[in-house]
């Protein structure tokens, strides 16, 4: 049963690996990693790894080896990919120390491998909270994604506060292996959650954007009519301009004031009449 558990939580931590591994890439090339490509990745560094207890050195290696095929001819993304990821990692130390002081576990995180995984799992969470946190509001600075901002805090504060309570249960009851499972894919659904909301605010952006553009050129395009109306009724108005200076040029030709006298009435009548 403790092998199993083991397996498990050791694929959950490779997998919340490269969750974060992905995003780090897609977030510095500006770009989608293709699905087949994330397959191939999960099953062969994530699935295969977890299965025969591998995770030690293809935990670090297996990232760069990615980082190296996705960015093979772009050297300044594939360093600067790689100096976020490094340190991105570095926020376990603070944090792995805060949990064991809050906690007192070092000693039973030693002695017991299925607490020690579950524990690395729980902060490795928080870790990959804190980075959607930063990508999705500290470097747009937008303040269109407060809803995905206010998402992720909470989402943050729930990782830490169930990390914090089953590693409690867990330290009194060390053979609570079955709270360890089912808090582990409740800590995998809150992945997935931050995983693809903010990907659902951009869909819903993307709508309105398109909704907005559509608003937009319908206005264009009864501004446009409107314009076109406007420009026809001046070509005429100086159609009509130029045929009564022919009229009054010819009875001023004839000297002929009163016919002029009365043409001009004549247009001012038809003028009042039409405002």
């Amino acid at each position: 049963m403790n092998n199993y558990i083991n397996i498990f939580l050791e694929f959950l931590y490779l997998l919340c690996n490269a969750f974060l591994l992905f995003r780090i890439c897609e977030e510095n090339m500006h770009n989608k990693i293709s699905i087949p490509m994330k397959l191939f990745y999960i099953i062969v560094f994530v699935v295969f790894p977890a299965t025969i207890h591998a995770i030690g050195i293809l935990s670090y290696f297996a990232p760069i080896l990615f980082m190296l095929i996705i960015f093979r001819k772009l050297n300044k993304l594939l360093l600067k990919c790689l100096f976020n990821y490094i340190a991105i990692l570095f926020l376990f130390i603070p944090i792995a120390t805060i949990q064991t002081l809050l906690l007192n576990d070092a000693h039973f995180a030693l002695s017991s491998q299925e607490y020690l995984n579950y524990k690395t799992t729980t902060i490795f969470i928080v870790v990959y909270n804190i980075y959607i946190l930063y990508t999705n509001n500290i470097k747009r600075k937008s303040s269109a994604y407060f809803y995905s901002y206010a998402f992720t805090i909470i989402i943050l504060g729930l990782s830490m506060l169930l990390g914090y309570i089953t590693l409690s249960i867990c330290i009194e009851n060390p053979n609570s292996y079955n709270l360890i499972v089912i808090f582990s894919i409740i800590f995998l659904f809150l992945i997935i959650c931050i995983s693809l909301y903010d990907k659902f605010l951009a869909v819903i952006e993307e709508n309105t954007n398109y909704r907005f553009k559509l608003e937009l050129d319908k206005m264009e395009q009864v501004y446009s009519a409107q314009l076109d109306d406007k420009l026809n009724q001046l070509h005429s108005l100086r159609h009509d301009m130029k045929n009564h200076l022919i009229v009054i040029d010819g009875y001023a030709s004839q000297h002929n004031d009163k016919k002029i006298h009365e043409y001009i009435h004549n247009i001012s009548e038809d003028l009042s009449l039409t405002n």
